[in-house]
């Protein structure tokens, strides 16, 4: 039975892991969707020694993109998917699964490092919150976006490594936890939450135990190393990108422009949409505080205080960088959904643990307050992947390879000097009506197109341009590709940017 019981915290982690490769098993099927995931892929190829240099001193697509970023852990990702599957995109849709498996088991361990390893029910439910969150179908089946989950995985891994017990007993250091935060930061930017949660997550952990200050000086110390290196890969983000980089009108003036991320998102997705449904949700969020707090005042903070706190800073944390960049869309709640996860599960750690503590009536506060948990979380993951059918991105993966099947079989009659004219380029697939989890399938842009010609015909010479581009002229030894867009499809600004490059 001591056997079976040691075993059972892996038992359940594995079953997490197998849960999130069956859960969206369907993305396997996709083709290479999204504006961005060619002109990452084309950017990325190690073709030669001094492509791996490259990666480390250039801009994510190196400059194929409207806005400056810099990610060498997620273009090596694409650098190994193309090593081993060239242009099949099964193989890139697997690797994005397995990052987001990773990421789920990210977040089970890290509860698991914050509520105590005396139970499972925490970190069980905030790895399953996490996994049937909806918003993950705004990410998964686009390569590009994997820095998402992979970003979060690394960071939620950085933080276990800090609050190991063995480092807030002074045993240690927590030597991985700086790797873990290079390699964060190096895929998504997301990830420089950590400059002030790692030491905040430390002193909240510390302070019950040393008092306020002796945990405030406990905390740098061991936060230094990770501070550090942060410090020194910032500056070579900074001297790679020129600037700060970031979306065009990122900057600290979008914080005060409402919400950083709208509740509708990280919430049911009609939880404001009547009346009833928005007196549902406040009256369970009211339950399952009253649940929590209904101790003495002497008992409050004793179990999981510590690691909601932690939680709650996340959150706030990842909302204010999305507002920093200005821009709010749905596949950018990867981190918040993480945070939120953890609030639920350490949520429902300490209402079982107060419902195991009481007697009679004072059990019914607990009770009441776990039973609003689990209605939320039900209600939340009755929009998941899994229990409804989204179509729009198997459509969008239709659409995808239909235009590029019509495309092959007229290349190869086009002769060099000439004007092949395709059907108007896919771009999304709207929303469908009435499903409010997916805002709309992203296909193809001019710039993809023009990165998937360079990485399937890299034998010819292939101009991708608009009707209004210029170049279509025809002449010389290239064959142009005149791609006929929808309506307002290249914003002036994206004009802008590609005529300064």
């Amino acid at each position: 039975m001591s056997r079976l019981r040691s075993l059972s915290p892996a038992l359940v982690g594995t079953a997490l892991v197998l849960a999130a490769f069956g859960a969206f098993r369907e993305v396997l099927a996709f083709g290479f969707l999204g504006h961005d995931t060619f002109p990452i892929l084309a950017s990325s190829r190690l073709s030669e020694p001094g492509d791996l240099w490259r990666i480390f001193t250039t801009q994510l697509m190196d400059g194929r993109f409207r806005a400056d970023f810099y990610r060498p852990v997620l273009e090596l990702s694409f650098a190994l998917d193309w090593a081993l599957h060239g242009l099949d995109p099964r193989g890139y849709q697997l690797t994005n699964l397995a990052c987001f498996a990773l990421a789920v088991a990210s977040i089970y361990h890290l509860v698991r490092r914050l509520s105590g390893k005396e139970t499972l029910l925490a970190p069980a439910l905030a790895g399953l919150v996490f996994l049937m969150h909806p918003s993950h179908w705004e990410v998964l089946p686009v390569a590009a976006r994997r820095s998402a989950p992979l970003g979060l995985a690394f960071t939620a891994l950085c933080l276990a490594s800090l609050l190991h017990p063995d480092v807030l007993a002074g045993k240690r250091r927590p030597r991985a936890a700086p790797l873990f935060a290079l390699l964060a930061m190096a895929t998504k930017e997301s990830a420089f939450v950590l400059v002030p949660l790692a030491p905040l997550a430390l002193w909240l952990c510390l302070r019950p135990r040393l008092g306020a200050r002796p945990a405030l000086s406990r905390a740098l110390s061991l936060a230094a190393p990770l501070l550090a290196l942060s410090a020194g890969f910032f500056l070579l983000r900074y001297l790679v990108l020129g600037g700060l980089g970031g979306y065009e009108g990122s900057g600290p003036a979008n914080l005060l422009r409402g919400w950083p991320v709208d509740p509708a998102l990280l919430l049911p997705p009609d939880a404001f949409q009547s009346a009833l449904a928005r007196w549902a949700l406040l009256g369970g969020l009211c339950l399952c505080l009253a649940g929590m707090f209904s101790e003495a005042p002497s008992e409050r903070g004793r179990e999981n205080g510590p690691g909601l706190l932690v939680a709650c800073a996340w959150l706030v944390g990842a909302a204010l960088l999305i507002a920093w960049s200005g821009l709010r869309h749905p596949w950018y709640l990867t981190d918040p959904t993480g945070a939120l996860a953890l609030i639920a599960g350490l949520s429902a750690g300490r209402l079982a643990g107060r419902l195991r503590a009481e007697r009679g009536l004072r059990r019914a506060p607990a009770a009441l307050g776990l039973a609003a948990l689990a209605g939320l979380l039900c209600w939340q993951a009755s929009y998941a992947a899994p229990l409804r059918d989204y179509r729009e991105w198997p459509q969008a993966s239709a659409r995808l390879t239909k235009y590029l099947s019509a495309l092959e079989r007229r290349l190869p009659n086009a002769r060099p000097g000439t004007s092949l004219v395709t059907q108007p380029l896919p771009m999304y697939e709207p929303p469908a009506q009435g499903v409010p989890a997916v805002r709309g399938a992203a296909i193809l842009s001019h710039y993809s197109l023009e990165a998937y010609c360079e990485l399937a015909y890299p034998g010819r010479k292939l101009r991708v341009c608009t009707p209004q581009d210029p170049r279509d002229g025809g002449g010389g030894d290239s064959t142009n590709i005149v791609v006929p867009l929808p309506p307002g499809a290249l914003e002036s600004r994206w004009k802008a940017h590609r005529s300064n490059r």
